[in-house]
């Protein structure tokens, strides 16, 4: 189906999951959309935190959205400036590599090798900075 719950016209009928990830993140983390889901899915449009340590200092970010699924877990939190995103496939409340990228103090951050946790009502994460090989870790609440 498509974004108005009407059956999308054409061969393409469906979104590609990683293009819609990328559009929801991008878009929850410059001040907040609708996020179409499934059936099930928790939803927290507005109330979403997030607090990201690098390099020893503390970004704490607000605003934006999560989308929680038993199997899934898509957050946009934050400000142009000050941002985090996060696609991951969640198996028994834990995920591992995950999609992860931020924007902290408008300097880009990209996560590998990552580890966290993720309920309706939150998570943690843990990985390297691909760019400065820093540890960053965080906290969020949806």
């Amino acid at each position: 189906k498509g974004f108005n719950g009407k059956k999308a016209a054409g061969p393409n009928r469906t979104l590609r999951k990683r293009t819609l990830t990328a559009a929801a993140v991008i878009g929850v983390a410059a001040g907040g959309i609708l996020v179409p889901t499934v059936a099930g899915a928790t939803i927290s449009v507005t109330g979403s935190k997030a607090a990201v340590v690098l390099s020893g200092k503390t970004y704490k970010l607000s605003g934006g959205a999560c989308v929680v699924t038993a199997s899934h877990i898509d957050i946009g939190i934050g400000t142009p400036t000050n941002s985090l995103g996060i696609n991951a496939k969640v198996s028994k409340g834990k995920f591992s590599n995950a999609q992860i990228g931020m924007v902290l103090g408008g300097k880009p951050v990209a996560i590998t090798t990552d580890t966290g946790t993720a309920t309706s009502k939150g998570g943690t994460f843990k990985g390297t900075d691909v760019v400065s090989n820093s540890t960053v870790k965080g906290t969020f609440t949806c």
